[in-house]
């Protein structure tokens, strides 16, 4: 048999062969068995890992709840403390406005008794 025909006879087995295996391969082990899964033994150490595992998600749980509270009662503080500033500010533009108030009257009065000074002819006057 010529070289040519050797080695190509040889390819189309080679060919065959593997795709064979490869047939096997994906019908009986990729197929063919279950996928493994992974397997909790029940022992002390595990129950003693389960309880560490419950026992910090309560602690973060509890933890939330704690910051959760905290915003709360900051929210209603900011809250107040806006109530509060507000009224101290209306309270102080009150006591402006009456101040303001008061100041013109105490102008006006000053201008009245200096008036009534100048009618009367009084130049000099002393405030004791």
């Amino acid at each position: 048999m010529n070289q040519y025909w050797r080695e190509t006879v040889c390819f189309i087995c080679g060919v065959f062969i593997g795709s064979g295996a490869m047939l096997w391969l994906m019908v009986e082990v990729y197929e063919g068995k279950p996928k493994t899964q992974p397997v909790i033994s029940v022992g002390i150490g595990d129950k003693e890992c389960y309880w560490k595992e419950e026992q910090k998600r309560s602690d973060l749980e509890t933890q939330i709840k704690t910051l959760n509270a905290k915003i709360d009662a900051n929210y209603t503080q900011q809250v107040q403390r806006q109530k509060e500033v507000r009224f101290k500010t209306d309270k102080l533009e009150l006591a402006k406005q009456v101040h303001d108030t008061q100041l013109v009257t105490a102008q006006e009065g000053a201008d009245h008794i200096r008036q009534m000074a100048q009618e009367l002819g009084i130049t000099k006057m002393k405030v004791r």
